[in-house]
């Protein structure tokens, strides 16, 4: 059996600079349960890239596990909007909104990083056309 409060997913997720909010697929991490839409986020409508409305079946609170810079594991304690995407994509602006500092640059700037309230830094790398 799965200790829900302590157990995370190694899913390759999307740093995403235009998302409103964090989004995962609903088959992630279905060991949480899903909890109503409610204030902010039950106002909202979602869309893809193109304009069409994707779908909100509603909240995840989920560890979500990343390695920081000195190659240790940390627990990003993140809320989702489980709805019809492919893979989690998360937010920039709001780990901003949560004191975070994420940085896009090239490697001769220190590379793509998010630096944590807790002063851990989260590099994240591009693949393909985005991060």
């Amino acid at each position: 059996m799965t200790d829900r409060a302590t157990r995370t997913d190694t899913a390759a997720a999307a740093v995403d600079s235009a998302a409103w909010t964090h989004v995962c697929p609903r088959s992630f991490r279905t060991d949480v349960p899903l909890e109503a839409l409610s204030g902010e986020r039950a106002d909202v409508k979602l869309s893809n890239a193109t304009g069409g409305q994707v779908e909100q079946y509603g909240l995840r609170r989920a560890p979500f596990l990343a390695t920081t810079s000195e190659g240790t594991k940390t627990g990003l304690n993140l809320t989702f909007t489980a709805s019809d995407v492919k893979r989690p994509l998360i937010s920039v602006p709001e780990l901003e909104d949560a004191g975070a500092e994420v940085t896009f640059a090239g490697a001769k700037c220190g590379g793509c990083r998010v630096v944590m309230p807790t002063g851990e830094v989260i590099p994240f790398k591009r693949k393909g056309q985005g991060y």
